[in-house]
């Protein structure tokens, strides 16, 4: 697809910026040595790059869970079709096996010797233990085509071993003519791109759909052009596409988002924005987002920052933001745990210390403004048909363009609960 993959681009960061500060901050402590006392504790949060170093990941206890009554059958199916990020690269190693709780489903998901993630039901068909609790990747060989070496999963209760397509390859105490080739779990269409691993999720059973395309963001695969700075995470409680209809829904941005982190200061978030979706390209949505910051009134220009808000399907959010102090991504994904009740994941990425200072202060700002979201999410009712004045017709073109990831056999609640077979 012409231009595909320069969908989401990154400003190059100017090199001059590291080494300016670091030039300011090594005089400030030639002038003053006692700064160190300071800079010192400060040291391995703020100049090294550890991954989850704003790591939040919220519980599902009573008190973040709203309390609202729900006619489900005024709901849209509770998991649309579309990719779906279940984790991040660096949280699978080679031979190491991942349990993820999705679509009120366990999958098992394992990266093998050759580095393949492949994705498969977790619960063993023979007396339901999950094989990602406990079990393990077993090298069994080199294929013969690819000349790489090839793993499967071995559940952890009696031994038996699935490959990536599910099927069911060994059973260590049955006999050779023990038939075991009806024996296979399901297994799914597996991504790995921008420093994430993504599994396609549908309900057209015998129906061919093209997934859609994920952009492939060249910064975030070439090595280590950008690091990770930060990653947070919450559970919310409502429908999942109440969550992006939010970049559509401009007029929220000055009720919710308006007041400063530091509500006590004589600041204020300013906030103006535009929703559109990608003619070219209609799995994917865009806003042009301006931040501006104010003090009794008046704007500090030095803390402008624009923000290209990139929605690349059902769940998936790519945010390119530029500011005075450099730029980076931050990406959003949901991931419906299960029927009204979605985790949501931060991740920001950028290419140096300096500009990663300013980018765990953004990630830190970005969990407290999403957590006034969360509040209203948790505690919202969806409406189908809402009431809607002409200032408010681009919520009506949002739900409109989100409907093309619901089809004819989306499960309803009720199924979504009982129909594993996806």
């Amino acid at each position: 697809m012409p231009g595909h993959n320069n969908f989401v681009r990154l400003p190059q960061n100017p090199v001059a910026v590291p080494i300016v500060v670091t030039t300011l901050l090594l005089y400030l402590i030639y002038l003053y040595p006692i700064v160190l006392i300071v800079l010192l504790p400060l040291y391995k949060y703020l100049f090294t790059v550890p991954i989850d170093v704003t790591n939040k990941d919220d519980d599902d206890s009573d008190k973040n869970k709203g309390t609202k009554r729900y006619n489900k059958k005024d709901y849209p199916p509770p998991y649309p079709n579309g990719w779906y990020c279940i984790l991040h690269s660096y949280q699978l190693a080679k031979s190491q096996v991942a349990n993820i709780k999705i679509f009120g489903q366990d999958l098992a998901v394992f990266r093998g010797a050759d580095g393949i993630v492949h994705v498969i039901d977790a619960i063993c068909p023979h007396l339901g233990a999950n094989m990602a609790v406990g079990g393990k990747v077993v090298t069994v060989g080199v294929g013969a085509n690819t000349g790489v070496s090839t793993s499967e999963l071995e559940c952890p209760f009696h031994g038996w071993r699935f490959d990536g397509r599910g099927a069911c390859t060994s059973i260590p105490y049955c006999s050779p003519d023990t038939r075991k080739d009806f024996i296979k779990n399901k297994s799914y269409l597996v991504k790995e791109v921008n420093q994430q691993i993504l599994i396609w999720f549908t309900c057209e059973a015998g129906v061919d759909i093209e997934p859609y395309e994920i952009p492939v963001i060249a910064a975030l695969n070439n090595g280590n052009e950008l690091q990770c700075y930060g990653i947070t995470s919450q559970y919310v409680n409502c429908h999942i596409q109440e969550i992006p209809e939010n970049g559509a829904d401009v007029w929220h941005l000055s009720a919710v988002h308006e007041p400063f982190i530091l509500s006590w200061l004589p600041f204020k978030h300013c906030w103006s924005a535009k929703w559109y979706v990608i003619g070219e390209q209609p799995h994917m949505a865009k806003m042009e987002l301006q931040h501006r910051i104010t003090c009794f009134g008046k704007r500090l220009s030095f803390l402008d920052i624009n923000v290209d808000v990139n929605q690349i399907g059902s769940s998936m959010v790519y945010l390119v933001w530029t500011s005075k102090f450099g730029s980076g991504i931050l990406c959003q994904n949901l991931i419906p745990v299960r029927p009204l009740q979605q985790k949501i994941v931060h991740t920001v990425w950028c290419s140096n210390y300096v500009v990663g200072l300013f980018a765990k202060f953004f990630l830190y700002g970005e969990d407290i403004q999403v957590r006034r979201d969360i509040v209203i999410w948790n505690n919202k009712k969806f409406l189908l048909r809402p009431t809607l004045i002409k200032e408010d017709r681009l919520i009506k073109e949002f739900r409109t363009w989100y409907s093309q990831f619901y089809s004819v056999s989306s499960y309803d609640y009720l199924e979504s609960g009982n129909n594993y077979d996806w």
